[in-house]
């Protein structure tokens, strides 16, 4: 089973990067250039599992809530539109994400979370991004792309989701949710 843990988007966040960014983006881009990701499944990904028993699950949502239990709210925001993992080698369209720190900290909590089960260490850097678009041709991308601002949001829990790939792109199931606390509301 592919799971991952990740940040989503409040409906009103996933709605303007649809309207606001993906949609006035697209225009500058041949239809087969980019297969852009659905409104729905919008999100910042913090730790991949690519494979792992589906009997584990409960056991790893339970470690990832102790290594997750000094977590606040924090705030993110959207940076600049960026080509993914680098101009010279571009997969994807995406935004390049704030709260670099914090993210970084919730990604070794989690990859510690499921070293717990016996996992292996994800041991990549990791880089905080929101994919827009995954690129199938490369020939027509031109950067630099327009930034569009979008209003920052606060991030209040991380998500696991069940990644099923599909011809036409993965499809997601959210499995749990984990609150982090609100340090407003001690």
């Amino acid at each position: 089973m592919r799971i991952f843990f990740s940040v989503t988007l409040s409906p009103e966040i996933k709605r303007l990067i649809n309207n606001k960014v993906i949609r006035s983006t697209a225009e500058n881009f041949q239809d087969s250039t980019i297969r852009w990701t659905k409104e729905s499944d919008l999100h910042i990904t913090l730790l991949f599992i690519k494979n792992i028993n589906p009997n584990s699950i409960k056991q790893l949502v339970e470690h990832a809530k102790v290594e997750l239990s000094n977590f606040n709210t924090f705030k993110i925001k959207f940076l600049d539109i960026e080509l993914f993992p680098s101009s010279e080698n571009p997969k994807f369209l995406s935004y390049k994400i704030s709260a670099a720190d914090q993210l970084t900290k919730l990604f070794d909590s989690l990859n510690l979370a499921s070293q717990k089960l016996g996992l292996a260490k994800d041991d990549r850097p990791y880089r905080p991004h929101m994919t827009l678009g995954k690129i199938l041709s490369s020939a027509s991308i031109k950067i630099p792309i327009k930034n569009i601002e979008l209003p920052e949001f606060s991030v209040s829990s991380i998500v696991l989701l069940e990644s099923t790939p599909s011809p036409n792109g993965s499809n997601y199931k959210e499995l749990y949710s984990i609150n982090l606390h609100d340090k407003t509301h001690k």
